[in-house]
C-alpha cells in the first residue's frame, strides 16, 4: 500500500524545510482508518526528537505487535458486551410479554 500525505507549506524552501523539521505529521486514522493503538505507535516512530522513538526495529515490531493484541483484545470485549447487552434486551422483552 502506498501512502502519500502532503504538508500544506507555502512554497518557500525554509518554510517546507522548518515545517518538516518542527511540525509533527498529520494524524493517520482520521483519513486512513488506523486504530488508535496502531497509530500511536507509528507516530512515535515518526517523532522528532529521537529520544521518544523507539531504539530500533525491533522494538517497534514488538509495539506494534503488542498494539494489535491490545486493540484485538477491545474488539472483543466490545463484541461480548455487545452480545450481553442483546441477551440483556431479549431477556427484557421475554418478561414484558409474559
Amino acid at each position: 500500500m502506498h501512502i502519500t500525505i502532503r504538508f500544506q507549506a507555502p512554497a518557500r524552501c525554509s518554510s517546507i524545510h522548518s515545517k518538516h523539521l518542527f511540525d509533527a505529521p498529520p494524524l493517520l486514522a482520521p483519513k486512513l482508518g488506523i486504530p488508535a493503538p496502531v497509530e500511536a505507535v507509528i507516530m512515535r516512530a515518526l517523532a522528532k526528537d529521537l529520544e521518544e522513538r523507539q531504539p530500533d526495529t525491533a522494538a517497534f515490531g514488538r509495539e506494534l505487535q503488542e498494539a494489535e493484541r491490545h486493540k484485538q483484545a477491545l474488539e472483543a470485549e466490545f463484541r461480548r458486551a455487545e452480545e450481553e447487552s442483546r441477551l440483556l434486551a431479549s431477556k427484557q422483552q421475554r418478561e414484558r410479554e409474559e
